[in-house]
C-alpha cells in the first residue's frame, strides 16, 4: 500500500473464524470489503503478467459460464526440496490436469485461481459454504455444477513460488494435497499409481528381476520431464533430470502413506480429514475453533 498509494487497496486484519479452513477464513473476512459484482481469489504466492485480470475475467461474459479457473507451474526458489516440490506441479499435476479436462470435462477449480460473480457465490451460501472443507477449490466447483453452472479453464497459466527449504515441509504439503485429492476423487486418486510405474520397476530390477523395463521407464519418464519443461518454457538441466528418479520415488512414498491416516498438518494446525471432506480441528485446536465457529454462528 505505501508503494501504490494512488491504487484504492484495503488491509483487512481479523481473528474471525468462518470454519475449520483457515484460507476460507481469510476469504471470509476478506469478502466483507470487496465492492464489486466479480470477485477473483488467488493464491498469495502466484506470479502473473499485467494481462492476468482480464484474461480470467472475460470468460464469465458467457453467462452459462459460473466459474473459471486456471492452471499453474511451479517456479523453485533455491534449493533442491523447492526443486522437487516445482517438479511435482510441472510433471504430475499440470499433466494430470490436462488429462483430466480432455476426457472428463472440468467441474472443479484449482486454487490457485477462481473467478466467479457475486451473485453465483451468494446463492450457494457464500464462503461459509466452503469454510469446513480441506479442498474448498473442488468443493466450490462441485456446488456450481450441481447449481446448472459452468466451470471453465481459462488460457493463461500462473507462475506458482515454491519456496519449501526443508524435506520436512516439503512432504507435510505434499501430504496434505494427497489426501485432498484421495478425499475428493478417491477412485481417480488410487489408480494415479500407474503414473508412477518407474520407481516399482527399478525396485523389482534391485530383488532381482530384469533391469530391461526400468531403462525403458526411465528413457520415458526423462523425455517426458524434457517435453513439459518445454512446454511449460521452463530450463532444463542435468541437475533437474538426476532428481527425475528423486521425485518418483517420493511421489510414491507419499501416494502410498496417504492412505494410512486422514490426519494434515495447515497453517501450524493439526486437522484430521473425515470421509466427507470436512476439517475437523484436532487436539488442541478443537475447543478454539469450535468456540469461534459457535460465535459466528
Amino acid at each position: 500500500m505505501a508503494e501504490y498509494p494512488a491504487l484504492d487497496l484495503r488491509l483487512v486484519v481479523s481473528d474471525r473464524l468462518a470454519g475449520a479452513n483457515p484460507k476460507v477464513s481469510n476469504l471470509a473476512n476478506l469478502y466483507e470489503a470487496a465492492k464489486y459484482d466479480i470477485l477473483v481469489v488467488a493464491d498469495s504466492d502466484i506470479r502473473v503478467g499485467t494481462d492476468y485480470l482480464r484474461t480470467v475475467v472475460a470468460p464469465l461474459e458467457d453467462r452459462e459460464v459460473s466459474l473459471v479457473s486456471c492452471l499453474y507451474r511451479g517456479i523453485a526458489d533455491r534449493g533442491v526440496w523447492a526443486t522437487l516440490g516445482a517438479m511435482f506441479i510441472n510433471e504430475w499435476f499440470y499433466p494430470s490436469a490436462l488429462v483430466g479436462e480432455r476426457l472428463e470435462g472440468i467441474a472443479h477449480a484449482f486454487g490457485a485461481t477462481m473467478v466467479c460473480r457475486r451473485e453465483t457465490l451468494e446463492r450457494l451460501g457464500g464462503f461459509g459454504a466452503l469454510a469446513d472443507y480441506l479442498a474448498d477449490d473442488y468443493r466450490l466447483g462441485q456446488l456450481i455444477t450441481r447449481d446448472g453452472g459452468r466451470v471453465v479453464i481459462a488460457r493463461y497459466v500462473v507462475d506458482t513460488a515454491v519456496t519449501v527449504a526443508t524435506f520436512r515441509d516439503l512432504f507435510l504439503h505434499e501430504l496434505r494435497w494427497a489426501r485432498t485429492y484421495r478425499t475428493a476423487r478417491p477412485l481417480g486418486y488410487f489408480f494415479s499409481v500407474v503414473t508412477l510405474a518407474l520407481p516399482i520397476a527399478i525396485l523389482g530390477g534391485l530383488v532381482g528381476g530384469p533391469m530391461a523395463p526400468a531403462v525403458l521407464l526411465l528413457g520415458i519418464r526423462l523425455a517426458g520431464s524434457v517435453m513439459f519443461s518445454r512446454e511449460l518454457d521452463l530450463p532444463v538441466t542435468w541437475r533437474h533430470l538426476c532428481l527425475v528418479p528423486v521425485r518418483d520415488v517420493l511421489s510414491l512414498a507419499v501416494w502410498a502413506l496417504s492412505f494410512l491416516g486422514r490426519t494434515v498438518y495447515w497453517a501450524g494446525h493439526r486437522f484430521r480429514v473425515d470421509k466427507d471432506g470436512k476439517l475437523r480441528p484436532a487436539d488442541r485446536d478443537q475447543k478454539r475453533l469450535t468456540l469461534a465457529a459457535e460465535e459466528i454462528s
